[in-house]
């Protein structure tokens, strides 16, 4: 018994911990250090959508404005993750976990990013790994995937 009462205490902390840092660290503002950005480059960036976009983001680049922004200062940026096969589980559950984007059921890997591009990424580090782009993301290598349940 004493036990589930200290596994709910730890649940309710993690809980509160968290929403304590999606609040204060919500807009990614970090730059990407030597290692993600290689990382970047070997892998590219993950990004979470509904399957109807695939076509016109293949076509135009990941673009802001799908949804109203989370937080009014973050119009304009499109939401990333560096791309792992390690890391996709967990950065599926986190994006499933935020309202309409349940409902998201395909992803995009982006990969060859310029220098000017990545020189504009931001990470997230201190909460979650989210990484932002200002603006339309496109480059040439870009494959659609659908997200098997």
């Amino acid at each position: 018994m004493l036990n589930k009462i200290f596994d709910l205490v730890n649940k309710i902390f993690d809980l509160v911990r968290d929403v304590y840092k999606s609040m204060v660290y919500h807009t990614p503002k970090e730059e990407l250090n030597k290692l993600e950005i290689e990382n970047i480059k070997s892998n590219g960036l993950i990004h979470f959508c509904n399957s109807e976009n695939i076509d016109k983001i293949l076509q135009e680049g990941v673009k802001w404005g799908w949804k109203p922004p989370l937080v009014k200062a973050e119009k304009n940026y499109t939401w990333y993750y560096i791309y792992d096969s390690t890391t996709y589980e967990k950065n599926k559950r986190i994006v499933h976990s935020k309202g309409e984007r349940k409902s998201y059921d395909a992803y995009v890997i982006i990969k060859e990013l310029k220098d000017e591009q990545m020189n504009k990424l931001r990470i997230r580090r201190k909460y979650d790994n989210a990484v932002i782009y200002p603006g339309t993301l496109k480059t040439e290598t870009m494959d659609a995937h659908y997200i098997e349940e």
